[in-house]
């Protein structure tokens, strides 16, 4: 899996998002997405920076994120399951309305397993230099996700040519906030402990 054993396809998609994050001229943020883990099985996708100005890898319909290798146990190799839960992630005014798993016998990246997101019918090209933004929610059901701090390569393409053009990293899922309705409740156990401690005291 990328991470702690990236691949030399991988190392080598790093460093070139890494010079064109670089490049003189570009002020646009290199797209990254933050993949918020709630368990094994379920996370939350939530994307940031923006798509380069240009596409290099398909002149038409380039409509698809490819997140390359989010996972700890991996996909079997022919495995193409739907991982799609709700989304109100976006690129520009594309809506993303469909997220799959590919094993690596179905991947077009270098044999890699791939979480494939991107809009549905129609399956339009998403803008060169638009904006990601939103967060999308996924299920896996023959995989896992990878440990949190795992990092890998984001492509761009129509998911059989796609370039490099950002990141992600999976991030711990923030603690669950108490309801009110909850912390009353402690509040008033609280209360009720101090009160019995001041009568034994008296």
């Amino acid at each position: 899996m990328i991470g702690p054993r990236i691949s030399r396809v991988a190392t080598v998609a790093a460093a070139t998002v890494v010079a064109l994050a670089l490049a003189p001229g570009r002020a646009q943020a290199v797209p990254m997405l933050d993949i918020s883990r709630i368990s094994d099985t379920e996370a939350i996708v939530i994307g940031r920076g923006t798509l380069p100005l240009s596409s290099t890898a398909c002149d038409i319909n380039c409509h698809t994120l490819s997140i390359a290798d989010p996972f700890g146990t991996a996909p079997t190799p022919t495995s193409n399951d739907n991982a799609y839960v709700s989304s109100s992630f976006a690129v520009g005014d594309r809506a993303f309305t469909f997220a799959f798993t590919a094993g690596k016998s179905l991947s077009q990246i270098s044999n890699t397993p791939t979480l494939y997101i991107g809009p549905w019918r129609p399956a339009t090209a998403l803008t060169p230099g638009a904006a990601l933004s939103g967060e999308m929610t996924l299920a896996l059901t023959d995989s896992t996700f990878a440990p949190v701090g795992s990092t890998g390569v984001l492509y761009w393409g129509n998911g059989y040519s796609d370039q490099p053009v950002g990141t992600w990293k999976m991030t711990a899922a923030p603690a669950p906030v108490p309801e009110p309705a909850s912390v009353a409740l402690l509040g008033s156990g609280l209360c009720a402990l101090f009160v019995r401690a001041r009568r034994r005291r008296t």
